[in-house]
């Protein structure tokens, strides 16, 4: 199964380029299947466990990226001085804080129907895919580089 899933995060960025930019939807809908295929067999998850987890994992990473997105759009600007730098840092420092009361919030939810040491699990799991992911695109974006040998602009 290992294997499995491996196979399918590589057939997925073989057939697709990912721009680190944007991201077309049908592109992020692929990430998020194979997201949930490499997540679900990390922790073991049995059927009736991932009918209870998906949900609520879902529901925390919509409110997680409410938090970023305001975030993001509230801290747009390239030039900034050392007052508004000042304030970004505190509105980060601010973020975390919401990020870790989350966190907790749905720790509490999310051990009601998976132990915590899967919860452990899931935090590595997150991490690892998201390293896999980034490799991924790395070495992409290298392939890219190094076949434009035409004698042209890149």
């Amino acid at each position: 199964m290992k294997s499995l899933t491996s196979f399918l995060i590589l057939c997925f960025f073989l057939s697709s380029s990912l721009s680190a930019q944007k991201i077309p939807e049908h592109r992020k809908d692929r990430i998020r299947s194979l997201r949930i295929a490499f997540i679900t067999e990390r922790l073991q998850l049995t059927p009736q466990e991932a009918e209870k987890f998906w949900p609520l994992y879902n529901e925390y990473e919509a409110e997680k990226k409410k938090l970023h997105m305001k975030f993001r759009k509230d801290n747009r600007e390239e030039e900034i001085t050392d007052s508004q730098a000042d304030e970004l840092v505190d509105a980060s420092f601010v973020l975390q804080e919401k990020e870790l009361q989350l966190k907790k919030k749905y720790y509490a939810k999310l051990k009601k129907v998976i132990s915590p040491k899967k919860l452990i699990l899931l935090q590595k799991a997150e991490e690892d895919f998201r390293r896999k992911i980034i490799r991924e695109m790395k070495r992409r974006k290298q392939q890219r580089g190094h076949g434009n040998k035409r004698g042209g602009m890149k």
